[in-house]
Parts: C-alpha cells; structure tokens; sequence
C-alpha cells in the first residue's frame, strides 16, 4: 500500500494519549508478506523451471495471498482517520495531514524508483542486453504518483497503490473537513454516517464507476477501517462498520464463488468483528517478528517488485547451480527484504530530516 498501509507504523492514537497495538502492525506485515509471496511466485522463471507438483499444489493456493492489498487499505482508513482526527481536535489543518504523509512516503517512494533502476541497468549488464531508459515525461510522472493517468510506463509495479493512497487521504480529509464545518454536535455520529453512506454506494457503485486508476473501488475497505477505528473508540456505534460490511458481503460476485472471494468474507467478518470494542483488540498476543515486519513492510513492498520484475537475473544464476524450487523461492521472497532492513535506517533519518526542515513548528510542538 503502501499499500503502504498509510502509515510506517500503525499508532492509534487516544484524545490524549498516543498508544501503539502490535495487532495492527502484525496484520500489515503479513498483508505485504502475502502480496510479495503471490508476485514471486508469478515470476516467469519459476513456473517455467519448476513445474512440479510441489510448485502447482502452491499454485493453487497463490491468488488467495492477494487479499494483502484490500486488508492493507482497510488498515490505512483505520490508522488515517484516526490521525486526522486527533489533528483536527488539535486545531492542525488537513494542509498539514497532507504534507506530511507525502514528507512520510515520499523519499521511500523515489528510493524505489532508484532501485528499480539500478537493478535493471545490472541486469541489462549481465545479459549483455541495453537497459531500458526512462523519457523526461516517464519521469516526471513516476516521481509524481501519476504515471497512471498518463498512461506511461510505472517503473514500480506496486505505485498504482500508493496512487490511490493518496486519493483517499484527499478524500477522508474532504469528508472530515465538511463534517467539523456542519455538525455543531456529535460530530463523530455524522462522520460514521456519512463514512457508512459513501461506503456503501462504493461497494454498490465502484466497480463500474472505477477505471483502474481511480479510488473508487477501494473506498469501502478505507471506510470499514475508519469506522471500525470510531466504533473501537466508541466515537460512535458499532452497527455502522457492520452494515457495510454486510453491503460488501452482498456485493461480492458469488456466482463466481472460489477460494478468494470466500477468503474476503471470511476477513470482513473478522476484522469487522475483532475491532469491536468489545472484541478486546487490545489483547492480541503478537511477536516481535511480526512487529517487525510491520515496521518494515513500506520499503519490502516497494522494493520486491523489481526483483519479481527482473527475475531472469536469478534464472541464471540458479541455472548453474542446479538449486531446488524450496530453495530458489524464498530468496527471492527474502532478498529484497534484507535490502528493506539496510535501507530502512537509511530513509527514516531522511523522514526526520524532512520533517524538521519542512514543518519545524510542528516538529517541535510535538504535533
């Protein structure tokens, strides 16, 4: 998702206090472990070279790993509307909200672009081949998050989420914004209805209002999140995140039953259900690997993708030593996540850096 998931770690945040829950990290983390397993997997070299039974019994169960990407938009309304909440009742404008999640994601995102491109100038290099070379429009839209409404060449596969990431935030700010303006009272309640109306004609609507660029879509599972994070805070009542998500379940094409649409139900009901209050969420015991791995899921998404696109670099390799399909998978799955730890260090010294030469005030406020 960001895809990112909205956020480098997900902080629910209290009127007055700022508290952390491992749960929220641990289902990003594996939410992006699941989309990186289904896009190495779909590398050409591995079922070509390996065409198994062991690779076709796993192949079977690879298109469920998708449902990450859904689950990692649901976590982003979660944390986000939480956010900007707490940054409305402070008075900070939604301005501010906007500049700092691109502060936030920004240099991680250009960082990918980088990598991508050093690693396809190193496989141009091995396999003799000229490397591919972006134009100053190419460019320009992939450093701007909009090669896709420009119908240009993403040099990150993964980008068309962070793209759409971004349309939300607009989004929620907007809705957000007009609610504080009009409720005098209760603005919470009419923030849930109003998340639980544009939810629903999401769920009903998006798939043919929706080009493949634009947010549509995706809503409703931003929606859920933020009322799942009103309804976990008793901010307002629980009965709104379950309707939509009764709505989603309604609109899922069952004519077409399989694997993953069964899967989406399963994970609405259970996100829906384990972020009621009285679900306790608070009380999930989580490992410190899964943790982990939440904290570090932004630049693991961004960077797997040229590893997966750029396979033929492992093909030879593993050509030569002869290595087994269990062995040759996991790399490719672990690599660019060692890449992701060295980096990571790296990117969010540039993140603090940025954020206290962009927006000292705030910085210093504590805000």
């Amino acid at each position: 998702m960001g895809t990112n998931g909205g956020v480098k770690q997900a902080e629910v945040v209290q009127p007055n206090a700022r508290e952390w829950i491992p749960l929220l990290d641990a289902i990003r983390g594996l939410a992006v472990l699941g989309i990186v397993l289904a896009h190495s997997y779909h590398a050409s070299w591995i079922s070509d070279k390996y065409n198994n039974s062991i690779l076709r019994a796993w192949g079977s169960y690879v298109p469920l790993l998708n449902i990450g990407v859904p689950i990692l938009f649901w976590l982003s309304g979660l944390v986000i509307c939480n956010v900007l909440i707490r940054q409305h009742s402070l008075g900070i404008p939604g301005s501010y909200f906007v500049k700092r999640r691109m502060i936030r994601i920004t240099p991680t995102w250009w960082f990918g672009i980088a990598f991508s491109i050093g690693v396809s100038i190193l496989t141009g290099v091995l396999h003799r081949e000229q490397p591919r070379l972006m134009s100053p429009i190419e460019w320009l839209t992939n450093l701007t998050y909009t090669p896709f409404i420009f119908k240009q060449y993403t040099e990150v596969g993964v980008g068309w989420t962070l793209f759409i990431e971004v349309q939300l935030y607009l989004s929620v700010i907007s809705i957000v914004t007009i609610v504080k303006r009009i409720a005098k009272d209760n603005t919470h309640a009419l923030l849930g209805n109003v998340l639980l109306v544009t939810g629903l004609a999401g769920a009903i609507f998006g798939h043919h209002l929706d080009t493949g660029i634009w947010f549509t879509s995706w809503w409703p599972w931003f929606a859920l999140g933020a009322l799942n994070y009103l309804a976990s805070y008793r901010r307002c009542r629980q009965w709104p995140a379950m309707i939509l998500a009764g709505c989603m379940l309604t609109c899922i094409p069952w004519n077409d039953l399989n694997h993953l649409t069964v899967l989406k139900a399963v994970i609405l009901i259970a996100i829906t259900v384990s972020f009621h209050p009285r679900a306790g969420q608070k009380h999930f015991g989580i490992g410190k690997s899964l943790t982990f791995l939440g904290d570090l899921s932004y630049p693991y998404y961004l960077l797997h993708m040229p590893f997966v696109r750029h396979s033929n670099l492992f093909a030879t390799f593993f050509d030569k030593l002869h290595l087994p399909f269990w062995f040759a998978y996991p790399v490719v799955v672990m690599l660019p996540m060692a890449f992701a730890c060295i980096s990571k260090r790296m990117l969010d010294r540039i993140d603090k850096f940025l954020m206290a030469t962009l927006l000292p005030n705030k910085v210093a406020s504590g805000q």
